[in-house]
């Protein structure tokens, strides 16, 4: 509650910060997002990733919408993360849901092809935008700019991708306009210029630089959560980055006359827990909750039926007798309320989700379900050590020893961004 107070004072600063620019001028909004990255929503097993998910950005954006109804709503790209057959199915999802927001433009990043052109004609055609792609088969949202007006002010939008990072998405049938030759081609002498894209820092500043060019607005985001996107202005020209995983939103304020910016205020929103679940795009994660947990379910389909005899885990009770000291260890720790905390955001039907919550899961012998196999949920002694019934039975056979960086399988970036592995693993200790 404190955090949604401190943003609406924010707000409302910013409201009377432009009310106090001189009436000559016209101020325009900008709110943006950008490099997702797959991450629909938020990861909850640490308050260092509890940031972020489509469903804080729907209420976040319905707040500034009442302070900024005619605000350009962009996205610059970085959508999505390494494909897969649930991934498709979010990044159905994630579609539907900024067609709903009202996004006026979404920017294709160098990934963000993996699952081919359809998946953006289908779900986001009207607000999809490839500028400077052009492709065998017409395509209705690439090659060209869009242009909106906001009251009196006239933008151009462009999204821009560099020719060796749409070949790195393997689009062969894609040509590329090389950035600079497209943004010559559209000039214009009463339309502000704004440049969305999805690269390194080093390849779009210059970029920026080209005449004509007002602002730019960048998806290549720190993979720190905590660590502050860029922000500049200089010489009547902007230049903005997105946070990582679309864990906060930008609010820009532009003071625009003649075609060029005079000024530029900058704000980022960060999308923690004060901000309570969205209505409108709620339906869209319900739905995709659903495919994922039919996914789970298909695979015990077609699997054999879970036998405990047969499987080589045993779950950590068992070695609770001969190891007290570390299963009290254990049992202090959060890896003891992985399935709990899993549970808690329905996401105990999400096989991307159970394979870091239980033990053994895609494994002969690993969790099965819930209900077939109790002992093989949480972060428990096998899920470090490997399979223990041999080891239990006769108290000889070795059990595997693990390292620090035995920790980073599962405490990857997106869901553990400050993860310290030495430190961690000194608190597990045992």
């Amino acid at each position: 509650m404190k955090n949604f107070i401190i943003f609406s004072l924010m707000v409302l600063s910013l409201v009377l910060a432009l009310n106090a620019i001189s009436a000559e001028n016209q101020n325009l909004t900008i709110l943006y997002t950008g490099a997702t990255s797959g991450k629909m929503q938020p990861c909850t097993c640490g308050p260092d990733a509890d940031l972020g998910g489509l469903s804080r950005r729907d209420t976040a954006l319905a707040e500034l919408r009442k302070s900024y109804p005619d605000a350009l709503l962009v996205d610059a790209g970085g959508s999505f993360a390494e494909p897969s057959y649930q991934g498709k199915l979010e990044a159905q999802a994630y579609l539907d849901m900024l067609q709903i927001l009202g996004y006026d433009a979404l920017a294709l990043g160098p990934g963000d092809l993996v699952y081919g052109r359809g998946l953006f004609t289908d779900h986001a055609g009207s607000f999809a935008l490839a500028s400077n792609l052009q492709f065998k088969k017409q395509t209705p949202w690439a090659d060209l700019p869009r242009d909106i007006t906001r009251g009196s002010i006239k933008i151009r939008l462009l999204a821009l991708a560099s020719p060796e990072d749409v070949n790195a998405g393997r689009q062969t049938d894609a040509t590329v306009i090389p950035p600079p030759v497209y943004v010559v081609k559209q000039l214009s002498d009463d339309r502000l210029l704004v440049v969305l894209c999805n690269m390194p820092r080093e390849k779009a500043l210059p970029l920026l630089d080209l005449q004509g060019v007002d602002a730019m607005i960048n998806a290549e985001a720190s993979l720190d959560e905590s660590a502050k996107p860029l922000f500049q202005f200089a010489n009547g020209k902007v230049y903005a980055e997105t946070a990582i995983y679309s864990s906060r939103i930008g609010v820009l304020h532009l003071s625009v006359k003649d075609g060029g910016i005079l000024a530029a205020q900058n704000s980022l929103i960060s999308l923690d827990k004060s901000f309570a679940p969205g209505a409108r795009v709620r339906p869209i994660i319900e739905r995709f909750e659903k495919a994922t947990k039919k996914i789970f379910l298909d695979t015990l389909a077609g699997r054999p039926l879970f036998d405990k005899k047969a499987s080589p885990f045993t779950g950590g009770e068992a070695c609770r007798a001969c190891h007290a000291e570390a299963y009290k260890v254990w049992e202090n720790s959060g890896h003891a309320q992985a399935w709990a905390a899993l549970k808690k955001t329905r996401r105990n039907f999400d096989p991307e989700c159970i394979v870091c919550h239980s033990v053994g899961y895609g494994q002969p012998g690993g969790f099965f379900s819930e209900q077939d196999s109790p002992d093989l949920i949480n972060v428990s002694c096998e899920t470090c050590h490997g399979p223990g019934k041999a080891h239990s039975a006769n108290g000889e056979t070795p059990m595997a020893k693990t390292e620090f960086k035995d920790c980073l399988r599962c405490h990857i970036p997106d869901v553990s961004p400050n993860f310290q592995a030495e430190s961690a693993w000194a608190k597990i200790k045992h």
